[in-house]
């Protein structure tokens, strides 16, 4: 057909393809350009199944150290890696170059572990803990990487296989063509690992993206960054302070009434919103064994997030040298609660009445601590919440002698005499007051306001206060002493406050 057109209608294409195909019947042209084409394609199909192999079926559950992590890695314009922290959010940084994304989520954590590398003293033994969880970490990386080599293989072999089934289904062919296609994924996936462990910077994360919780909290981690440097050096001031109160004390009680309390029956630590501060425990265990304690009494908000890691990380409860009674705060959370009713000598008092040194303490935890969020109660909310306990106090046979909740503004509506000691926190701001027979105690913040308490130029000071019973003809407060100290001016104030005759 060809042949019987005039070589003056055929356009230049058509001479072009009259020629190949003559030239190919007779045997002049080899075939090759098919082959290089085929080829060709079975490298990018090999590629492209490899890739989407590795994206799909790359995710892999590894154990580093106490902690439980799920990696996954999938196809992206960029070189980020993102760390996820259930349910608190994540935070993204660019690491490393190169199209992947590396997401690495955190599952669980093993706290008898974990608690066991904190309680180790600080030195060798902790530092070759952490060192052995980062050797972990590289060998888990590596693992991984020759993971998605391996789907790359699998990937890009089963997607060269399926193509030349559908193009020549003879054995031979099948197999050659799996060979390369794999050949292919594997290869691209061992230069997209190499591209990025070679180019990878950890540093990134200094200047993170936050999704979730997180975006909500950058304080946090400025807070942290700034605070980290002065743990050591503020944790040291602040056992000295400790030790002159207690010397300041010692001399108080060689004074005349009404500076010595010789008639105090039950000596009573109160404590609050430590929010996660280091040393606040060291503190208040000092001053706990310089004015010798009956128990302490602890107002709530212990962490700032309401995470069982942070109710851990305050190992100091356990080294407590009386009991410690435990209502919580707005920054609690069941977690938080169930970690600490595992912890000597603390006892969680919410909803309970209990019995210590011969004194009734009723302890009413704050609605928030039910769930995972840390909303204060609304003034409404408050006021509401205190008419409800009034009223239950005022229908008590057997009333307690101390009241201890979180919100100072439920606190302050509590009706005075219906209970002699109503102890409280929350605002931070350490006061005392005596109304119709209640003395209304707030111990301010133990923790300085946690590392929120480092952002300003001086830090918050620590607070806490220790109260004075006689048991005389029933519980009467005799007096308080707040004490405040400042790590950073290197002082102290000691405030007494009398309370009035009966």
């Amino acid at each position: 057909m060809w042949h019987s057109c005039s070589a003056d209608t055929l356009t230049p294409w058509e001479m072009i393809s009259m020629a190949w195909h003559d030239g190919r019947r007779e045997g002049r042209f080899p075939r090759s350009g098919r082959g290089l084409r085929l080829a060709a394609l079975l490298v990018v199909v090999g590629i492209g199944a490899g890739v989407a192999a590795a994206g799909l079926l790359g995710e892999q559950p590894y154990r580093i150290g106490p902690f439980g992590v799920r990696a996954r890695w999938s196809p992206s314009l960029s070189g980020t890696t993102e760390l996820r922290f259930p349910p608190l959010g994540a935070a993204a940084a660019a690491t490393h170059r190169g199209p992947g994304r590396l997401v690495v989520s955190l599952e669980e954590i093993d706290f008898d572990a974990l608690a066991d590398i904190l309680a180790q003293p600080a030195g060798d033994g902790t530092v070759e803990a952490f060192r052995g969880m980062a050797f972990e970490a590289a060998r888990r990386a590596r693992a991984f990487a020759l993971r998605l080599i391996g789907l790359g293989l699998a990937g890009g072999a089963a997607g060269g296989a399926v193509l030349l089934a559908l193009l020549k289904p003879r054995l031979a062919a099948v197999a050659r063509a799996a060979g390369l296609a794999g050949l292919s994924g594997a290869l691209a996936l061992g230069l997209l690992a190499a591209w990025a462990w070679a180019t990878f910077d950890p540093s990134a994360f200094r200047s993170p993206t936050y999704r979730g919780a997180l975006a909500s909290l950058p304080w946090v981690v400025d807070a942290v960054q700034q605070a980290v440097g002065q743990v050591e050096e503020v944790g040291e001031r602040l056992r000295t302070l400790a030790r002159s109160v207690y010397q300041m004390y010692q001399r108080m009680e060689a004074l005349p009434p009404p500076l010595a309390l010789e008639e105090a029956d039950v000596t009573i630590l109160h404590i609050t919103d430590i929010h996660n501060h280091p040393a606040a425990m060291d503190v208040a265990r000092e001053i706990a064994r310089a004015f010798s304690v009956d128990f302490a009494v602890n107002t709530g908000d212990l962490t700032d997030l309401g995470t069982r890691l942070e109710a851990e990380l305050l190992r100091g409860l356990r080294e407590f040298p009386v009991p410690h009674l435990f209502v919580t705060g707005n920054h609690e959370t069941p977690e938080v609660a169930a970690a600490l009713s595992l912890i000597e000598p603390v006892r969680l008092i919410d909803g309970q009445m209990v019995e210590a040194s011969g004194v009734r303490i009723l302890g009413i935890g704050d609605p928030a601590a039910a769930g995972p969020s840390a909303s204060a109660l609304t003034p409404a909310e408050a006021k509401m919440l205190a008419e409800e306990i009034n009223g239950a106090l005022a229908g008590m046979t057997e009333r307690p002698d101390i009241l201890a909740l979180h919100n100072h503004r439920v606190a302050s509506a509590i009706r005075p005499g219906l209970v002699p000691l109503v102890l409280f926190g929350h605002s931070h701001a350490p006061g005392v007051s005596f109304r119709g027979g209640t003395a209304y105690v707030n111990a301010g913040t133990t923790g300085g306001a946690g590392v929120r308490g480092f952002q300003g130029e001086e830090p918050v000071r620590i607070s806490l206060a220790v109260i004075y019973l006689s048991l005389d003809g029933g519980v009467r407060p005799l007096a308080v002493d707040v004490i405040r100290l400042s790590p950073i001016a290197e002082g102290f104030v000691l405030e007494r406050h009398l309370a009035p005759a009966p």
